[in-house]
Order: structure tokens, then sequence, then C-alpha cells
């Protein structure tokens, strides 16, 4: 609030001032806030215009300077604008004596900060006049004055220096003056830069060539009508005047200022202020810097010129240049509103799909990142129900454009980090590859498939690579042909092509099925059929019998767990089911959990009980009540408060490692805001059993399909007894 008020007292009074307003020039209503507005703002008071990043609080007046070869007297004056310290002339070498401020003797110490070591006085607000003496055996070479003193009055030895021999560091030299008396000439040149933003902001820089002996030039108006001054950066002391014009204090050499300002309201034309200063009947360069994504223009009415061939700064040659002189005018020509051909959004789609345990549809998780830059909407692809859509951590509402639109939602930041949950009824042997209504630059997807299903193979996406199709190897190929050949041989073209058939149906249904088995007993049959008698036939022949025993027994342990797996899919194998390891630690673990919440909640009402009178049930009934209790029960974990002992034949809660109540409770419950006003969409499963990659090499259109080639738990069980037969 304080930010606001401080914004509304310092822009009340006319623009074009320099300075915050008086006291007496603010409503009534708001001048007895303005203490406590400014509490802490020590440079509230200042100008701003002095520089882009810092506010100076201080404006040197003219330093005059008599010295001798036994000392000296400097005066100066400043004009403060809130109490500060400012540097004096002179060094720790040659520090100035008997210092006075407006006839007073003022305290000088050493500065801090960029004026170590020198001197420095504190003045507080308003009008000063400072005056001192220098006391020294000889008349020194130079004498260090303030960097920000722009005019100098020097006199040596009773004779005035009209021209002082002064270099960059602030260093006025004594006994040496400039070789030859340069007349007082200034030579100005400016350039414009208009960025067409919004506001129109204009940029001004002007390069001052200076000689002559130091002094205040008072320039023209800088600005057009209609633009406000938003920074003002200069190494000479400057400032702007209430009529606009600039005021500097200049001394030989080659110096730049840079005046940036905004317009008040939209800008068709543009010229140059009304002649008046230095470089009045100069001409101007002007450059353009359009905007193409806020609006098209036309610049008509000024002559253009190369960039290149003018002394424009280097970062401006970029823009194309315009020749203004002082009666021309600048039109501003709008074709279009906003970007005509913007870049195109780039996106990116991870997805999770879950196959229903019935097989009619999917539970589908999206997250999208990237930027938008064409689409201010994302819309669902008819065949998929948008449920949940979540943006930048905040619910969506899903909308519809018209009684037969597809839903979305709207969005209006151009970085895009989304999630949302849907579903997919009907046909799951075709999905749409990204189902939204936008093409993406990369998708990464991943399957979850429920026991008893599998998934033969799949199309439309780069690589699957753990369906049952790309599980086959050209050296399983090779085994399965070679076993049924060999059968094929021994046994007969029957027997081969049910051995062939029996293998392709197996070969690829876990560990405990016999393939390299097959080729033990092979070898042994086909060993005994050519060896004659003799001892090693016998040792043959009981390899074979060996090879035998030993395909039988993984057989029978083959079809045992085989049929199982078939009539009972979710026995196959052990799969996450949202942090436990199976469907009985599943049912433990809730049972575990809804004893342990009894036991907290019994505990805290036996506690409070002794503690507190009885408070009746709340307005909301016994919803209210139990949401209630499970706040307080969170609170009891919290502070430790131990449970009574279970009673037999139950579970002891406090033997389990506390990894927090709540979070145990809402072990499969997604955490939804109950005051949104949004849609919630389906509960998302927490379970992976099969799960498989769906890869895509490149960017993905909105049109890609995905073709999935799945088989039942019916197909999978009639399978299994043909696989045992």
């Amino acid at each position: 609030m304080r930010r606001w008020l401080l914004a509304l007292l310092l822009t009340i009074p006319a623009a074009a001032s320099a300075g915050p307003p008086k006291r007496d020039e603010l409503p009534p209503a708001l001048r007895d806030w303005t203490e406590w507005v400014l509490h802490g703002e020590k440079e509230a008071g200042c100008p701003f215009l002095q520089s882009q990043s810092i506010k100076v609080c201080a404006w040197p007046g003219r330093l005059s300077l008599s010295l001798d070869s036994k000392g000296g007297r400097f005066t100066q004056s400043f004009r403060v604008y809130r109490e500060s310290w400012l540097e004096l002339p002179g060094d720790a070498k040659h520090w100035p004596q008997n210092v006075q401020a407006d006839g007073r003797p003022a305290v000088v110490v050493p500065g801090q900060s960029g004026a170590a070591g020198k001197p420095v006085v504190k003045l507080s607000p308003g009008e000063h006049t400072i005056s001192g003496e220098y006391a020294w055996d000889a008349l020194p070479e130079a004498l260090v004055i303030p960097e920000g003193t722009g005019l100098l009055s020097l006199a040596v030895k009773g004779a005035a220096i009209p021209l002082p021999n002064r270099d960059a560091e602030g260093r006025v030299y004594l006994q040496k003056e400039r070789a030859e008396q340069e007349a007082e000439r200034v030579e100005i040149t400016a350039h414009r830069l208009v960025t067409d933003e919004i506001p129109l902001t204009l940029s001004t820089r002007l390069t001052l060539n200076v000689s002559g002996a130091s002094r205040e030039l008072l320039l023209g108006r800088a600005l057009p009508d209609g633009f406000v001054p938003m920074s003002l950066e200069s190494r000479l002391p400057v400032r702007i005047e209430p009529d606009g014009r600039l005021r500097l204090q200049v001394r030989p050499g080659n110096w730049s200022l840079e005046l940036v300002a905004r317009s008040e309201g939209p800008v068709q034309k543009l010229a140059r202020p009304k002649a008046d200063g230095p470089w009045a009947e100069q001409d101007e360069i002007w450059v353009f810097d359009a905007r193409p994504s806020l609006r098209q223009v036309l610049v008509e009415g000024v002559t253009a010129v190369d960039p290149q061939q003018t002394t424009l700064p280097s970062k401006w040659k970029r823009f194309p240049a315009y020749d203004m002189g002082p009666s021309d005018t600048m039109v501003l020509s709008e074709r279009r509103r906003g970007d005509s051909d913007p870049a195109p959004d780039v996106l990116h789609l991870t997805r999770t799909l879950w196959l229903d345990f019935d097989g009619r549809g999917y539970t589908v998780s999206d997250r999208i990142t990237g930027q938008l830059h064409r689409s201010w909407r994302m819309d669902m692809q008819p065949g998929t129900d948008l449920g949940r859509v979540v943006a930048a951590g905040a619910d969506q509402s899903i909308t519809r454009l018209g009684p037969d639109g597809q839903a979305g939602v709207e969005l209006r930041q151009g970085g895009l980090a989304l999630e949302a949950d849907s579903r997919i009824a009907g046909d799951v042997g075709t999905v749409s590859a990204v189902s939204w209504n936008a093409d993406f630059s990369s998708v990464r997807s991943t399957l979850q498939i429920p026991p008893g299903w599998t998934l033969l193979h799949a199309s439309g996406a780069d690589s699957v690579p753990d369906t049952w199709v790309q599980r086959w190897s050209l050296l399983d190929i090779f085994l399965v042909l070679i076993i049924g050949l060999a059968f094929g041989r021994l046994f007969g073209a029957p027997w081969g092509a049910l051995a062939l058939v029996t293998l392709a149906l197996t070969w690829q249904e876990g560990d405990l099925v016999p393939q390299y088995a097959w080729l033990a007993v092979l070898a042994g049959e086909a060993l005994l059929r050519v060896l004659p008698e003799s001892r090693f036939r016998g040792v043959v022949k009981v390899y074979r019998l060996g090879a035998c025993l030993a395909l039988i027994t993984f057989s029978l342990t083959f079809m045992v767990q085989h049929i199982r797996e078939g009539m009972y899919p979710a026995l196959a194998q052990q799969r996450s089911l949202g942090g436990v390891e199976s469907w009985s630690e599943y049912s433990n673990e809730n049972a575990v959990q809804y004893q342990r919440s009894n036991n907290v909640t019994d505990s805290l009402s036996s506690y409070t009980s002794s503690n507190e009178p009885a408070k009746p049930m709340p307005k909301g009934g016994a919803d209210q009540d139990l949401d209630g209790k499970e706040e307080a029960a969170d609170v009891a974990q919290a502070q430790m408060i131990p449970p009574p002992p279970p009673p037999p034949g139950t579970v002891d809660a406090s033997r389990i490692p506390a990894q927090g109540f709540k979070k145990q409770r809402s072990f499969n419950v997604r955490d939804y805001d109950k005051n949104a006003m949004v849609q919630t969409g389906p509960g998302l499963p927490r379970w992976q059993w099969q799960t498989l990659a769906i890869n895509y090499s490149g960017p993905v259109d909105r049109g890609q399909q995905l073709r999935l080639w799945l088989m039942g738990p019916a197909a999978n069980l009639v399978l299994s007894v043909v696989r045992v037969l």
C-alpha cells in the first residue's frame, strides 16, 4: 500500500516538474499521510532523471578557486534535495581548512565508498554555500576537485585562468596552462530511436563536442509534445527544466547523454521538438525499431538513409534509418494489429495411458510443457473426454466453444506448464497419439497394461520395444525353425508341424519355458539313431533319459504355473501398487492404516475429553465431524500423543514406522481443493503392472494415430490351455 501511495504522491503535480510535489500542493486528504509514506524513502525527494539506476540528490554549482604559493580559498554553491555527504575540492595531502557552510563552521571528515579518503561534509536539504581555505608551503602541481563539478573558475597568484587544464580524473593542473586558447564552441549531433512498444518509447542520444571554457549551456526542448521523460544518463551534470529544456554544465571534451521517454497515448505522427537551442537547424537521424508481434506499421513522410553511412551508435545501425529535418513529420501508418506470422508453438508432451481392467477404455495423464506463440487455447480432440486441467499449479475451468465445440481451457501465459487427466472410451485398438488439437515437437508415452492383457504389436509410433512381436530376435526365430525341422526329420512332418506351432506359442512365455531342453532331447535322439551298439551308445541312452526327465520336469512346472496365471492373471508377477508390492499387502496396509487412524483418533478423543469440555457437533453433520477428527488425528500425531494399548486381536499401530498419517491416509486419493469450482476429472490409477514405452523420434502432429493389437484375459486363458496341451 505504501508504494502505491508514494507513487500517487509523486505523480500528482505537473509531469514536467523535475522534483516531487510540495506538501501544500497535495490534496488535503493526502497531506497527513506524507510522513508515513516517505518514512524510509530517503531518495524520494531527489530528481529521478539523473541516471537510469540511481538518484543524485545534490546539484553542484560553480566552484571558485583562488590560489597562491602559500594557500588559497574555495567557494562553491550546492542545491541539496535530502541530507547528503558532499565531496569538497582537495584530498588527504591538501585538506581544506576552516570550512564553513552558510557562514557557520562545518565538520569535514574522510569520505567512504566512492569518495574514500576525500574530504566530505554533511548538508541538510536546501540551498547552501560552502567555503574553505588551503595552506601549503608551495603551490602544488594539481588539485583534485569533485568529478560532478562542471563549472570552474580558477585564479592562480591573482591571475585568472580562463581555460583550466583539467583531466578526466578530476585533477586541475595549477602550474600548466593549455598550449593555446580555444574558442568557445559546441557541436551537437542528435540521434533518436523510436521503439514501437506499448507505450511507444523514444530514446534521444546527444553527442557534444565542446571546446573553450567550462560553462553552463541551456539547450532546446529535448522531447516532442506528448512524451514524458523516464531516465537520463550523462557524465556531465545535467537536468531537465520545467519547460522541457536541458541544462548542462559542460567542459572541453567529447561527451554524450541519453534520454529515454515514453508517449502519453497512441502515436500516429512524430515530429521534432520546436526549433530551439544550439542544434535547432541541424538534421537528425531517427531509427525505427518495429514490434511486429504488436502491430504492423509503415513509416511514411520521411527520407530513408543508409544507417551504415551515418554516425549512429553501432547497436542502432541494424534498424532502418530516416533523415528528420526541423519541419519533417514521421507518419506511422498502421496496417494490422498483432503479429500476422508468429513463430509456431513449441510443445512437449509426456503422457501415461492406463488400460482399463475390462478393456473398455484408457485413463490418461498428460504433462505439457513448452511455449505458446500462436495458440491461446488448448482443446481436446473428439474421442477423448477432458476431465481435469492444472496450469501453472492452478486448477482451470474446462469450457466449450459452442454446444458442439471441443472441450478445452483458455491460456493467457506464453510459457506453458500444464497437467491434464482425461478418459478415452470405446475402441482401445486405435487411439490418437496426442489427443490434443495441437502439434507437438516431442512426445514420450507410457502404456500401463493390467494383468491378463498382452500387447501383441503396435504401429503408428517409431518403436514399442516390449510387444510380443518385438521380443522375437533372429536367434529366437532360428532356434524355433531348427527345432521344428529336427522334429520333422526325426518323427515325420506332422510332428514337425505340431512342434513348430508349440514352440511359436510358448517360446516367449517367460523363464519357465523349456526352450533349450528341446535341443538336448533332440540331440540324444538323433545320436541314438546313428550310433552302433557300443559303450558310448549306452552313455548316450543315459544322457537322453536325463534330458527327457529334465524336459518333463520343466514342462510340468511350466504347465502348472501357466494354467494358474491364465486363470488368475494377477498371480503372474509381483508389481507395485502405489507403494506396496502385492494385492495382499495392499489390503493389509489399508487395514493397518485404518486401525492406526482409529487408535490415534481415539487417543485424541480421550486426551481432549479429560482436558476440555465437550463441544456440540458442527452444523455440517457427520461428514464435517469426520473431517475434523481426521485433522485432529494429524495434529495428535504431530504432537506425538501416545495412543492407548490396542485391544486383543488388533494391530499395534505404534509398531508401524511413522511415515506421516496424512500421507498414508490419502494412499490412493489425489488431493483436490474442496472450494475450487472446477472439474475434478477421473481418479488416476496408481498401479504399475506391465509398463511399455512408446517412442517417437521426431515431431508428432495432431492427426497421428496409434494402432494397438491387444489380447484380453479370455483369449490369454484359451491360449494358455492350448499351450499346455
